[in-house]
């Protein structure tokens, strides 16, 4: 579990304007806030991270990185964050690459449970945390199954959480998407179409397909995504 495609994706995919203030919720090894720390050379990035070995694993990588110190890893779960008054400084972007499993079998391992399964952070308790802790012009990025992106997004939208813009991510041409990057607002922002003169909100759509037909043929589309952080590219 310390570096995977969907993390990647949303590291490199979150928007690209300067965040001063970066929150990553669930940062496991610190893949993700790392990636901030690299594009916006100006941001502080706090990482929350529950799973006492992954939290250690992440320190060290902040410690060896060449953003240390921009980098600070909180031991501890996001209700607990933001239930500690830490949050008061009111973050400017905050990126999740959440656990999704519900009702699966689960793995012998503890660590990887807390990784991968909803147990700990359900969808309602990540969104909670959020709407306390986005400042109110701020952007919030997460990256899902595609199968859950219409009830996350309507569990947003009623914590005036709005949908601004996602990726429909494939493996393949032709095949189903089976990720979603979703970017959200505080502010539902509306689109004025002159023809028809018919105002109605719409979130901005793209679609990434990462492989060509053949294995590890990347395409160029995720290849200028991800060029960043792929030492192959």
């Amino acid at each position: 579990m310390k570096i995977g495609t969907d993390g990647i994706l949303l590291g490199a995919w979150a928007p690209a304007e300067q965040p001063e203030l970066i929150l990553d919720i669930g940062t496991g090894t610190g893949l993700i806030a790392l990636m901030m720390a690299q594009r916006f050379p100006n941001a502080i990035v706090d990482a929350v991270e529950v799973e006492p070995n992954a939290a250690e694993q992440a320190a060290r990588n902040f410690s060896a990185s060449p953003w240390a110190e921009r980098l600070t890893l909180h031991h501890q779960s996001i209700q607990s964050f933001t239930s500690s008054g830490l949050h008061n400084k009111a973050y400017s972007l905050i990126v999740s690459n959440p656990p999704w499993f519900v009702d699966s079998l689960k793995s012998v391992e503890s660590s990887r449970n807390l990784a991968r399964h909803a147990d700990s952070l359900n969808h309602d308790e990540l969104l909670n945390s959020v709407r306390l802790l986005l400042h109110s012009s701020g952007g919030f990025c997460v990256v899902l199954p595609f199968s859950d992106s219409a009830s996350f997004i309507h569990s947003a939208h009623e914590r005036s959480l709005f949908c601004r813009r996602q990726c429909h991510v494939r493996s393949k041409p032709g095949m189903s998407p089976h990720r979603v990057l979703l970017e959200f607002e505080t502010t539902q922002r509306v689109l004025l179409e002159f023809e028809t003169a018919q105002v109605e909100s719409s979130a901005i759509q793209q679609e990434l397909i990462i492989e060509n037909e053949q294995h590890h043929d990347y395409t160029e589309s995720f290849r200028g995504l991800t060029r960043e952080f792929y030492l192959r590219f």
